[in-house]
Protein backbone atom coordinates (compact mmCIF):
# COMPACT_ATOMS: atom_id res chain seq x y z
CA UNK A 1 0.00 0.00 0.00
CA UNK A 2 1.18 3.47 -0.85
CA UNK A 3 -0.49 6.21 1.18
CA UNK A 4 0.02 9.85 0.21
CA UNK A 5 -0.65 13.01 2.15
CA UNK A 6 -0.13 16.63 1.26
CA UNK A 7 0.03 19.87 3.18
CA UNK A 8 -0.41 22.97 1.08
CA UNK A 9 0.49 26.38 2.40
CA UNK A 10 -2.97 26.90 3.84
CA UNK A 11 -4.74 23.69 4.76
CA UNK A 12 -3.89 19.99 5.26
CA UNK A 13 -5.16 17.37 2.85
CA UNK A 14 -5.19 13.63 3.00
CA UNK A 15 -4.49 11.76 -0.16
CA UNK A 16 -4.83 8.52 -2.00
CA UNK A 17 -3.95 4.90 -1.44
CA UNK A 18 -2.67 2.38 -3.94
CA UNK A 19 -1.94 -1.30 -3.56
CA UNK A 20 -0.18 -1.36 -6.92
CA UNK A 21 2.41 1.44 -7.13
CA UNK A 22 3.71 0.00 -10.38
CA UNK A 23 0.36 0.47 -12.14
CA UNK A 24 1.05 4.19 -12.58
CA UNK A 25 2.65 4.56 -15.97
CA UNK A 26 5.00 7.45 -16.59
CA UNK A 27 3.83 9.98 -19.16
CA UNK A 28 7.37 10.56 -20.37
CA UNK A 29 10.01 8.23 -21.73
CA UNK A 30 13.79 8.11 -21.67
CA UNK A 31 14.12 10.42 -18.69
CA UNK A 32 17.69 11.74 -18.64
CA UNK A 33 19.86 11.39 -15.58
CA UNK A 34 19.86 14.79 -13.93
CA UNK A 35 22.45 16.00 -11.49
CA UNK A 36 21.04 16.79 -8.05
CA UNK A 37 22.33 20.14 -6.87
CA UNK A 38 22.33 22.49 -3.92
CA UNK A 39 23.33 20.16 -1.08
CA UNK A 40 26.66 18.35 -1.22
CA UNK A 41 25.63 16.27 1.79
CA UNK A 42 22.38 15.00 0.26
CA UNK A 43 21.82 11.26 0.59
CA UNK A 44 21.39 8.93 -2.36
CA UNK A 45 17.66 8.67 -1.60
CA UNK A 46 17.27 12.44 -1.49
CA UNK A 47 19.16 12.77 -4.77
CA UNK A 48 16.96 10.14 -6.45
CA UNK A 49 13.87 12.06 -5.38
CA UNK A 50 15.19 15.33 -6.80
CA UNK A 51 16.25 13.69 -10.05
CA UNK A 52 12.78 12.20 -10.48
CA UNK A 53 11.10 15.51 -9.72
CA UNK A 54 13.32 17.26 -12.24
CA UNK A 55 12.55 14.61 -14.83
CA UNK A 56 8.89 15.62 -14.70
CA UNK A 57 9.66 19.33 -14.50
CA UNK A 58 11.91 19.09 -17.56
CA UNK A 59 9.11 17.38 -19.50
CA UNK A 60 6.76 20.21 -18.50
CA UNK A 61 9.22 22.81 -19.79
CA UNK A 62 10.01 24.15 -16.32
CA UNK A 63 13.27 25.15 -14.69
CA UNK A 64 14.94 22.41 -12.69
CA UNK A 65 14.66 22.49 -8.91
CA UNK A 66 17.57 22.32 -6.50
CA UNK A 67 17.99 21.41 -2.87
CA UNK A 68 17.84 23.81 0.02
CA UNK A 69 19.92 22.03 2.68
CA UNK A 70 17.75 23.25 5.57
CA UNK A 71 14.64 21.89 3.86
CA UNK A 72 16.43 18.59 3.35
CA UNK A 73 17.24 18.58 7.06
CA UNK A 74 13.66 19.39 8.01
CA UNK A 75 12.11 16.78 5.71
CA UNK A 76 14.53 14.13 6.93
CA UNK A 77 13.80 15.00 10.57
CA UNK A 78 10.08 14.63 9.96
CA UNK A 79 10.56 11.28 8.21
CA UNK A 80 12.67 10.09 11.16
CA UNK A 81 9.96 11.21 13.59
CA UNK A 82 7.20 9.44 11.65
CA UNK A 83 9.24 6.26 11.46
CA UNK A 84 9.96 6.34 15.19
CA UNK A 85 6.40 7.12 16.32
CA UNK A 86 4.29 5.37 13.70
CA UNK A 87 2.33 8.56 13.12
CA UNK A 88 1.41 9.32 9.53
CA UNK A 89 0.88 12.86 8.33
CA UNK A 90 2.07 16.42 8.68
CA UNK A 91 1.44 17.00 12.37
CA UNK A 92 3.90 15.92 15.04
CA UNK A 93 1.69 15.17 18.03
CA UNK A 94 4.32 14.32 20.68
CA UNK A 95 6.27 17.47 21.68
CA UNK A 96 8.11 15.49 24.39
CA UNK A 97 9.47 12.96 21.88
CA UNK A 98 13.24 13.29 21.38
CA UNK A 99 12.77 13.54 17.59
CA UNK A 100 10.07 16.23 17.77
CA UNK A 101 11.06 19.25 15.62
CA UNK A 102 7.76 21.12 15.22
CA UNK A 103 4.03 20.65 14.97
CA UNK A 104 3.89 21.59 11.28
CA UNK A 105 6.13 22.01 8.25
CA UNK A 106 6.75 25.73 8.83
CA UNK A 107 7.71 25.13 12.45
CA UNK A 108 10.00 22.29 11.46
CA UNK A 109 11.74 24.48 8.90
CA UNK A 110 12.20 27.16 11.57
CA UNK A 111 13.64 24.54 13.92
CA UNK A 112 16.36 23.93 11.31
CA UNK A 113 17.07 27.67 11.10
CA UNK A 114 14.98 28.43 8.01
CA UNK A 115 13.25 31.83 8.26
CA UNK A 116 10.12 31.88 6.06
CA UNK A 117 8.67 35.17 4.89
CA UNK A 118 5.05 34.06 4.45
CA UNK A 119 4.12 37.28 2.68
CA UNK A 120 6.41 36.40 -0.24
CA UNK A 121 6.76 32.62 -0.11
CA UNK A 122 4.67 29.52 0.48
CA UNK A 123 5.89 26.24 1.93
CA UNK A 124 4.23 23.01 0.82
CA UNK A 125 4.79 19.52 2.16
CA UNK A 126 3.79 16.10 0.84
CA UNK A 127 4.12 12.84 2.74
CA UNK A 128 3.96 9.24 1.55
CA UNK A 129 3.81 6.05 3.58
CA UNK A 130 4.28 2.77 1.76
CA UNK A 131 4.63 -0.76 2.98
CA UNK A 132 7.80 -2.26 1.62
CA UNK A 133 9.98 0.73 2.35
CA UNK A 134 10.30 4.37 1.41
CA UNK A 135 11.54 5.37 -2.02
CA UNK A 136 11.22 9.07 -2.85
CA UNK A 137 11.46 8.59 -6.62
CA UNK A 138 8.44 6.23 -6.52
CA UNK A 139 6.53 8.69 -4.35
CA UNK A 140 7.20 11.49 -6.84
CA UNK A 141 5.70 9.30 -9.57
CA UNK A 142 2.57 8.75 -7.49
CA UNK A 143 2.15 12.44 -6.69
CA UNK A 144 2.50 13.46 -10.34
CA UNK A 145 -0.42 11.19 -11.32
CA UNK A 146 -2.95 12.88 -9.04
CA UNK A 147 -4.76 16.23 -8.98
CA UNK A 148 -4.01 18.07 -5.74
CA UNK A 149 -0.66 16.38 -5.13
CA UNK A 150 0.64 17.22 -8.57
CA UNK A 151 0.17 20.96 -8.18
CA UNK A 152 3.10 21.85 -5.88
CA UNK A 153 5.52 19.60 -7.78
CA UNK A 154 4.82 21.56 -10.94
CA UNK A 155 4.83 25.03 -9.41
CA UNK A 156 6.26 27.09 -12.28
CA UNK A 157 8.87 28.42 -9.89
CA UNK A 158 10.47 26.43 -7.08
CA UNK A 159 13.11 28.18 -5.00
CA UNK A 160 14.16 24.92 -3.42
CA UNK A 161 13.05 21.52 -2.20
CA UNK A 162 13.94 19.02 0.48
CA UNK A 163 13.45 15.26 0.75
CA UNK A 164 13.48 12.89 3.69
CA UNK A 165 13.11 9.11 3.86
CA UNK A 166 12.98 6.73 6.81
CA UNK A 167 11.38 3.32 7.20
CA UNK A 168 8.17 3.44 5.17
CA UNK A 169 7.96 7.23 4.99
CA UNK A 170 8.88 9.77 2.31
CA UNK A 171 8.60 13.50 2.96
CA UNK A 172 9.04 16.30 0.42
CA UNK A 173 9.03 20.02 1.22
CA UNK A 174 8.86 22.73 -1.46
CA UNK A 175 9.39 26.50 -1.27
CA UNK A 176 7.78 28.65 -3.95
CA UNK A 177 7.13 32.38 -4.33
CA UNK A 178 3.61 33.76 -4.53
CA UNK A 179 4.59 36.02 -7.47
CA UNK A 180 6.67 35.42 -10.59
CA UNK A 181 9.42 38.00 -11.14
CA UNK A 182 8.15 38.97 -14.56
CA UNK A 183 5.69 37.78 -17.17
CA UNK A 184 3.37 34.79 -17.07
CA UNK A 185 4.67 31.26 -16.36
CA UNK A 186 2.58 28.14 -17.02
CA UNK A 187 3.08 24.43 -16.36
CA UNK A 188 1.06 22.04 -18.56
CA UNK A 189 0.47 18.42 -17.60
CA UNK A 190 0.48 16.04 -19.35
CA UNK A 191 3.33 17.80 -21.04
CA UNK A 192 2.93 18.91 -24.64
CA UNK A 193 3.73 15.93 -26.86
CA UNK A 194 3.71 13.44 -23.98
CA UNK A 195 3.12 9.80 -24.86
CA UNK A 196 2.14 6.84 -22.70
CA UNK A 197 -0.31 8.94 -20.68
CA UNK A 198 -2.67 6.82 -18.54
CA UNK A 199 -6.26 6.70 -19.76
CA UNK A 200 -7.89 6.76 -16.34
CA UNK A 201 -7.66 8.04 -12.79
CA UNK A 202 -9.52 6.67 -9.76
CA UNK A 203 -10.62 9.83 -8.00
CA UNK A 204 -11.68 7.85 -4.93
CA UNK A 205 -7.99 7.19 -4.25
CA UNK A 206 -7.33 10.86 -3.56
CA UNK A 207 -8.58 12.64 -0.47
CA UNK A 208 -10.14 15.13 -0.71
CA UNK A 209 -11.74 13.49 -3.72
CA UNK A 210 -11.58 16.05 -6.55
CA UNK A 211 -14.88 14.76 -8.02
CA UNK A 212 -16.92 13.31 -5.17
CA UNK A 213 -19.77 11.89 -7.24
CA UNK A 214 -17.51 10.07 -9.70
CA UNK A 215 -15.12 7.17 -9.28
CA UNK A 216 -12.88 6.19 -12.18
CA UNK A 217 -12.54 9.11 -14.57
CA UNK A 218 -10.15 10.18 -17.31
CA UNK A 219 -6.59 11.18 -16.57
CA UNK A 220 -6.58 14.69 -15.04
CA UNK A 221 -5.10 17.59 -16.99
CA UNK A 222 -3.66 20.57 -15.12
CA UNK A 223 -2.32 24.02 -15.86
CA UNK A 224 -0.22 25.63 -13.15
CA UNK A 225 0.20 29.39 -13.25
CA UNK A 226 2.56 32.01 -11.85
CA UNK A 227 2.32 35.72 -12.64
CA UNK A 228 3.63 39.01 -11.23
CA UNK A 229 1.98 40.88 -8.37
CA UNK A 230 0.14 37.91 -6.91
CA UNK A 231 -1.48 38.08 -3.52
CA UNK A 232 -1.61 35.26 -1.03
CA UNK A 233 -4.72 33.39 0.04
CA UNK A 234 -6.64 30.66 -1.74
CA UNK A 235 -6.64 32.29 -5.22
CA UNK A 236 -3.54 34.47 -5.30
CA UNK A 237 -3.65 35.09 -9.07
CA UNK A 238 -7.43 35.61 -9.26
CA UNK A 239 -7.60 32.77 -11.75
CA UNK A 240 -10.85 32.58 -13.71
CA UNK A 241 -11.49 29.97 -16.43
CA UNK A 242 -13.54 30.61 -19.56
CA UNK A 243 -15.41 27.31 -19.46
CA UNK A 244 -17.05 27.86 -22.84
CA UNK A 245 -13.66 28.13 -24.57
CA UNK A 246 -11.87 25.41 -22.55
CA UNK A 247 -12.07 21.88 -23.91
CA UNK A 248 -10.53 18.44 -24.39
CA UNK A 249 -10.92 16.76 -27.77
CA UNK A 250 -10.14 13.18 -28.79
CA UNK A 251 -10.95 10.73 -31.57
CA UNK A 252 -14.65 10.76 -30.64
CA UNK A 253 -14.92 14.52 -30.31
CA UNK A 254 -15.21 16.73 -27.22
CA UNK A 255 -14.89 15.01 -23.84
CA UNK A 256 -17.24 16.01 -20.98
CA UNK A 257 -15.17 17.74 -18.29
CA UNK A 258 -15.28 18.82 -14.69
CA UNK A 259 -13.35 22.09 -14.55
CA UNK A 260 -11.80 22.84 -11.15
CA UNK A 261 -10.28 26.23 -10.34
CA UNK A 262 -9.09 28.07 -7.21
CA UNK A 263 -12.13 30.35 -7.04
CA UNK A 264 -14.30 27.33 -6.18
CA UNK A 265 -11.66 24.86 -4.93
CA UNK A 266 -9.21 26.50 -2.51
CA UNK A 267 -6.99 23.42 -2.52
CA UNK A 268 -5.72 24.22 -6.03
CA UNK A 269 -4.22 27.67 -5.21
CA UNK A 270 -2.55 28.41 -8.57
CA UNK A 271 -3.73 25.48 -10.68
CA UNK A 272 -6.61 24.79 -13.06
CA UNK A 273 -7.63 21.13 -13.34
CA UNK A 274 -9.67 19.49 -16.09
CA UNK A 275 -11.07 16.12 -15.02
CA UNK A 276 -12.60 14.08 -17.86
CA UNK A 277 -15.88 12.53 -16.71
CA UNK A 278 -15.10 9.33 -18.60
CA UNK A 279 -12.00 7.26 -19.22
CA UNK A 280 -9.93 8.34 -22.20
CA UNK A 281 -9.46 6.04 -25.18
CA UNK A 282 -6.29 3.95 -25.18
CA UNK A 283 -3.65 4.66 -27.80
CA UNK A 284 -5.35 7.88 -28.85
CA UNK A 285 -4.31 11.46 -29.53
CA UNK A 286 -5.91 14.29 -27.58
CA UNK A 287 -5.83 18.07 -27.83
CA UNK A 288 -6.58 20.35 -24.92
CA UNK A 289 -7.22 24.07 -24.73
CA UNK A 290 -7.38 26.16 -21.56
CA UNK A 291 -8.58 29.75 -21.79
CA UNK A 292 -8.43 31.74 -18.57
CA UNK A 293 -7.45 34.98 -16.93
CA UNK A 294 -4.85 35.49 -14.17
CA UNK A 295 -5.52 38.99 -12.92
CA UNK A 296 -4.94 41.13 -16.01
CA UNK A 297 -2.89 38.38 -17.72
CA UNK A 298 -4.76 36.47 -20.47
CA UNK A 299 -4.11 32.73 -20.77
CA UNK A 300 -4.78 30.71 -23.93
CA UNK A 301 -2.89 27.41 -23.97
CA UNK A 302 -3.31 24.71 -26.63
CA UNK A 303 -1.37 21.45 -26.54
CA UNK A 304 -1.62 17.71 -27.24
CA UNK A 305 -0.69 14.31 -25.82
CA UNK A 306 -1.18 10.59 -26.51
CA UNK A 307 -2.55 7.93 -24.20
CA UNK A 308 -0.88 4.57 -23.65
CA UNK A 309 -1.91 1.56 -25.72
Amino acid sequence: MHRLLILASLAPLCACTSSEPSDLVLAIEDCPELIASGDVEASDAQSRGLERLNCHRLAAGLDLAGFLPLLNDGAQAHADYLDATGENGHHQAQPDHPLFTGANATARAAFQGFDLDASDYALSEVVAAQTGGAEPAASVDHWIHSVYHRAPLLAPELDGVGFGSAGDYDVMTMLWPWSAPEGLWVARWPADGATGVPSSFDSDRETPDPVLDLGVVGYPITLGVAAPDAGSGTNPHQLAVDEGATWLEGPSGRVPLRILEPSTDETLLRTVALVPEEELEAGASYRVRVVAQAGDQPIDELWSFETAE
